[in-house]
């Protein structure tokens, strides 16, 4: 299946920004020239996972499991184009899926382990999936059989361990026979995925608000995970750990496809657990890895680093939330670790803030450089192209200082949301260009760089005002007495809305109100922005890749009235 259009595909393939190469090929010639090299760990923990006991597979082993596992998913009808969904956590017959999948052209659909009967039933309705995979168990829990319903009967269902029903495929240990395995050898000498065939449909809440699938290929993968490794120090043979569930660009862009075109050791980690994590880091001689700025700011701060040995450690990818120069700095003086500030999305966008374009850590923890905008001599070989624009007249800014919405193009970028015709007609521009629904302004002080200052539905308006709830949101976690905090907006007859702040206290502290407004009032926030209330909890709402969900938090006060 393809949803590129020919003259696309033309240019960005003369231009060298796309090519031939496929997560099937990447892997099939890391088979042949490396097989001894150790390519897939499994979570040490993982028998309290999914009752199966961990493995380690070199790549030898693991291109004849994935020969195994394609056979037998050929003679259970799954075939090219296929929509296959995948609730799998992470563990190694989940990449050993995927990526039989691929090479019988199959269309992966991986869904969060969290993900109940409602979502995954609007799956289903958007997508008729010919197969639903997942495990007989999680954490003791009997999870295909709970989700089971929300598929038509007559779906291919199959899991990863034991499971009594005579009728759900055995992924465990499947054992195709050798005609089967012989058809199946054959067809793939027949036939190969194309680089332009899609072959993953992730889920995101996109820039239109209601959940919709992002359909992608292997040239747009293979070119926002080349983003990700400017963000320095991968190279061949990279000992990798990845703790994000692999259900989206941070798993796909910044784990799956590095590792084959690296020919990497792929360590697994799920759910998130310090300790483990810690464990992996040391065990495994790991060289990169990523995290939320708070785990790496609670890790800094504290004790539980002292006396690792994390001398093969070199990059940390972090993102998807504010990040402290102070942290950075930290972690390049007593570790010499360098943080890498990642920004992207499903959709493909992908700008990197790496050690090597931003050595400053004052401007790497908080800005990005504006790869690709006019007039611009940043090295650009990934062909991105950005700009950004006034929310309500569209028009072009090119003033520092001022809020605008980012667009963005390039070779990352998908085509299009599944099946939602409408929705496309609103996030792209006649010239290609993306919606991202980031509310970004040139930096006044470097206009080299852009800052991220919101998101375009985040922006709270109080008595016509207009304010970033993440520029409060860094103020806020620079306090003393906050762990974590962030601010949404609540209505108000009179101002239309006004600001709340719901903060994480630290161990032993308190904080009033009158004490945060003091704080922020010192340095130099305007008085229109201060919070007007001030709530506390004991976490905030984060998603599975720690990326705060406003929403949830602007419910969560709602309810407090």
């Amino acid at each position: 299946m393809r949803t590129t259009p020919d003259a696309r595909v033309r240019e960005l393939t003369e231009r060298g920004l796309w090519g031939t190469a496929t997560a099937v090929s990447l892997f099939r010639d890391a088979v042949r020239d490396v097989p001894d090299r150790t390519a897939l760990v499994d979570p040490p923990d993982r028998q309290g996972l999914d009752g199966q006991a961990p493995r380690r597979l070199t790549f030898a082993q693991l291109g004849e499991e994935v020969t195994q596992m394609g056979a037998c998913l050929r003679a259970n009808g799954i075939r090219r184009d296929d929509i296959v969904v995948a609730q799998l956590p992470n563990v190694v017959d989940q990449i050993i899926i995927y990526l039989a999948l691929m090479e019988l052209g199959a269309i992966v659909c991986p869904v969060p382990t969290q993900y109940g009967t409602h979502e995954l039933r609007h799956i289903v309705a958007e997508t008729s999936p010919r197969a639903f995979l997942s495990v007989a168990q999680l954490k003791g829990s009997p999870l295909l059989e709970a989700r089971r319903s929300a598929f038509p009967t007559d779906t291919v269902v199959g899991a990863v361990g034991d499971h009594p029903d005579q009728d759900v495929l055995a992924l465990s240990n499947p054992a195709p026979s050798e005609a089967e395995l012989a058809e199946h050898q054959a067809q793939c000498e027949r036939w190969t995925p194309d680089a332009n065939d899609i072959n993953t449909l992730c889920w995101t809440s996109g820039t239109t608000g209601t959940p919709k699938g992002v359909p992608r290929h292997h040239n747009h993968w293979i070119a926002q995970s080349a983003n990700t490794a400017r963000g320095g120090s991968i190279a061949d043979g990279v000992a990798m750990l990845n703790p994000f569930p692999f259900v989206n660009m941070a798993s796909f862009g910044g784990f799956f496809y590095l590792w084959l075109m690296y020919r990497g050791k792929l360590v697994l980690h799920h759910p998130f657990d310090l300790p483990t994590f810690l464990g992996q880091l040391v065990d495994e001689q790991i060289n990169y890895t990523v995290a939320a700025p708070t785990v790496l700011n609670r890790l800094l701060h504290g004790d539980a680093l002292d006396g690792l040995d994390l001398s093969h450690l070199k990059l940390i990818a972090s993102g998807s939330a504010t990040m402290a120069p102070s942290m950075l700095r930290g972690y390049a003086e007593r570790y010499q670790v360098e943080i890498a500030n990642m920004y992207g999305s499903n959709e493909g966008v992908s700008m990197v803030g790496s050690a090597a374009t931003v050595p400053d850590p004052e401007k790497r923890a908080n800005y990005f450089p504006r790869f690709g905008a006019q007039g611009m001599t940043w090295e650009n070989p990934a062909g991105m192209r950005t700009k950004i624009v006034d929310v309500e007249t569209h028009r072009e800014v090119t003033e520092p200082g001022v809020p605008g919405e980012l667009l963005y193009w390039g070779p990352s970028m998908f085509d299009g949301y599944w099946n939602s015709p409408e929705a496309n007609q609103q996030v792209f521009e006649d010239d290609g260009f993306f919606h991202s629904g980031d509310l970004l302004e040139i930096v006044p002080e470097d206009p080299r760089f852009y800052r991220i200052i919101g998101r375009t539905k985040d922006i709270i308006v109080r008595g016509g005002m207009k304010l970033s709830p993440e520029e409060l949101d860094v103020l806020i976690a620079g306090c003393d007495a906050v762990a974590e905090g962030a601010v949404v907006g609540y209505p108000d007859d009179d101002m239309g809305e006004r600001v709340c702040a719901v903060v994480v206290p630290r161990p032993g502290m308190t904080l009033t109100l009158p004490e945060l407004t003091t704080y922020l009032k010192a340095r130099g926030l305007a008085t229109y922005k201060l919070p007007e209330r001030l709530l506390t909890t004991d976490e905030l709402p984060r998603n599975p890749l720690g990326k705060l969900v406003r929403k949830d938090l602007s419910d969560w006060v709602a309810q407090q009235e």
